[in-house]
């Protein structure tokens, strides 16, 4: 999903605005061609402020530093914070013993200081060794480049989460393709019913699906 910004829409809650959406089920090669494609259309490569948000995955980042090598990255902040629980959950299973070491990894990521919160995992590791922590450890430090103060950047009314992208995929792919009992797809027929799903939530489907009927017909 591309977007351009987000306003208020309430005391508490702020919505995208220009969203539009990219969709395929035929891999990256075939994704990058319609971001850049959507961006282009919203002459996006202009705008100052380019910003890429993801959930960790790596292709995420490989594909927004092609695209986008001037913006900055940021982690989602529910993910970061679902990683970091398992981690501990796996290495210290007692709760009340895991809280404050939840606390101090917490306190660190959320401004930003990665090298801080590898320091406290370490500590936890030489009360409770486990692979959860040096698999975390390696997680964090991997993405140090897209994890942001994000304390900065709430107060700064900024984004700091992928739940619009997250949202994008229901309404593009869920609500039309998963949910069904017995429900099969072929990889071309998902195409197909995903590139008119996006017509549609685009509003491009008077100019791109009916003069494509037109000529089928």
């Amino acid at each position: 999903m591309v977007h351009a910004g987000s306003e208020r829409v309430g005391a508490t809650r702020r919505a995208l605005v220009h969203r539009a959406y990219a969709a395929t089920a035929r891999g990256v090669s075939a994704f990058g061609p319609l971001v850049t494609a959507l961006i282009d259309a919203r002459n996006g490569f202009a705008a100052v402020v380019q910003e890429v948000f993801g959930d960790g995955a790596a292709w995420i980042w490989r594909l927004g530093g092609e695209l986008l090598p001037e913006a900055t990255w940021v982690l989602d902040r529910w993910h970061l914070t679902d990683a970091r629980r398992r981690a501990l959950r796996a290495a210290l299973p007692d709760k009340a013993v895991r809280a404050p070491w939840n606390a101090r990894v917490e306190t660190r990521l959320e401004v930003g200081d990665v090298p801080g919160a590898v320091a406290v995992l370490a500590e936890v590791a030489a009360l409770a060794p486990h692979p959860a922590l040096i698999e975390f450890a390696g997680y964090v430090t991997t993405l140090a480049p897209a994890i942001p103060n994000y304390a900065e950047r709430r107060a700064a009314g900024q984004r700091i989460g992928s739940g619009g992208i997250e949202k994008g995929v229901d309404v593009v792919v869920n609500r039309r393709l998963k949910g069904r009992r017995g429900m099969r797809w072929w990889r071309d027929r998902i195409e197909g019913v995903v590139a008119l799903r996006v017509a549609l939530l685009n509003h491009t489907w008077d100019q791109l699906v009916l003069p494509a009927l037109a000529a089928h017909q």
